[in-house]
Order: structure tokens, then C-alpha cells, then sequence
């Protein structure tokens, strides 16, 4: 079925939200060097989170799996999103996970929110974002399962514009964006997708 990966994802989108990762008032779309994403607002418009993934926003439609997103919040705090194959992951609440960056071991937590989805919202300390900035392969390590993604220094790009993004405000609505500018959100945590979100068959684009 065409749209059921975007069904997927738009479900895992939701239970993030409902878990009080992100407050699901308004969205933007974002980019930075092949890497798009969301920046989401609270009230008052200010950036409550911004997220970069490595991958286009059509090709996370077709495809949201063996992804890596970073998360950044208002107060600076730096996280991760894996993205795992599907029916990989066991849904809980407190995850080990093991950070790989280049050669350095970095053990998280995380929460498995879907059976492909774990978030660790960190906040991951300035020695792993530093090591970040530099890294070429970033590894992500949970219940057994790996997922390797080679960023080749474009993490640090990500970071900064993380970092910028958090300190804007979201304009007031316009009424005309379309479904791929625009996060799923007033939906259920359930495996469906928003009604004004109809996906598009894309063909999905390579991760960074």
C-alpha cells in the first residue's frame, strides 16, 4: 500500500508528541544540507524543538525507516531519533542505548515509542555533541539492533542550524501549506494518518 509507510511514520510523529517530547501547537518545515525537518511551537509562537533528519521530507514519506534524526530544544539540550527497521524494536519506556561516534562509545537512554522508533531526548552532554560536530559515522546501538549512518561532517552544519532555529519564532499560519511542509499532527496515536496529510508515491532518497 503506497501510504502506509507515511502512515507509519506519521503514528510514531504523534506518539513522540504524545509523550511530551514536543507540543504539537504548529510546525515549519526546516532544512540544512540535505537534512529537512520541523521546527514546532508552543504557544506564543516561540520554537519549542527543532528536528533535522537525514533525509528529505518525501523520501521519510515513502520510506521512515534506517533514519537518524538530532533534536534541539529552546534550553539547548541536544538529542537523537533512531529509526530502525520495521518490527525491530520493543516498545518501552527506558532503553540502553549505545552511541557510537566515529571510534567513542557513548552509553544514553532512550524511549521506544513504535516498533522501528527509539528517541533519546538526552540531553547528550558537550563532549558527544562536540564529538558530533566531527564526526563521519554516527551508530546508534539498542535491543540488540544496529543502525549505521555515515554523516561524513555534516552534523556540524545540522547543529548550527538547530541551534539558530531554536532561537526563531514560527509566523503565524497562512492556511495554504501543503502536506509535506507540514508535521502530522490532531491525530491519534494510532496507525493513521491525518486526513489533510495525503502522502505522495515518491521514490525515497538516500540518508547522509
Amino acid at each position: 500500500m503506497p501510504g502506509s509507510h507515511f502512515i507509519r511514520f506519521a503514528a510514531a510523529f504523534v506518539l513522540w508528541l504524545d509523550a511530551g517530547l514536543l507540543p504539537a501547537s504548529a510546525q515549519i518545515k526546516i532544512a540544512q544540507d540535505g537534512w529537512e525537518g520541523f521546527a514546532t511551537a508552543g504557544s506564543g509562537g516561540a520554537i519549542a524543538r527543532c528536528v533535522l533528519y537525514n533525509r528529505a521530507i518525501e523520501a521519510i514519506n515513502a520510506s521512515p525507516y534506517d533514519m537518524l534524526g538530532v533534536s534541539r530544544d529552546k534550553a539547548g539540550h541536544v538529542g537523537l531519533l533512531a529509526f530502525f527497521t520495521p518490527n525491530s524494536i520493543q516498545r518501552a519506556k527506558l532503553v540502553p542505548v549505545i552511541v557510537t561516534i566515529d571510534a567513542t562509545r557513548i552509553a544514553v537512554s532512550g524511549e521506544a515509542i513504535s516498533d522501528f522508533h527509539i528517541v533519546i531526548p538526552g540531553p547528550l552532554d558537550s563532549r558527544a555533541v562536540d564529538l558530533m560536530r566531527q564526526a563521519k559515522v554516527v551508530e546508534i546501538s539498542a535491543q540488540r539492533h544496529n543502525e549505521r549512518f555515515v554523516v561524513d561532517g555534516a552534523l556540524a552544519g545540522v547543529l548550527d542550524r538547530l541551534k539558530t532555529c531554536a532561537a526563531e519564532t514560527l509566523p503565524a499560519p497562512s492556511g495554504n501549506t501543503t502536506p509535506q511542509d507540514t508535521a502530522p499532527k490532531d491525530t491519534a496515536p494510532q496507525d493513521v494518518a491525518p486526513q489533510e496529510a495525503t502522502p505522495k508515491d515518491k521514490p525515497a532518497g538516500a540518508g547522509q
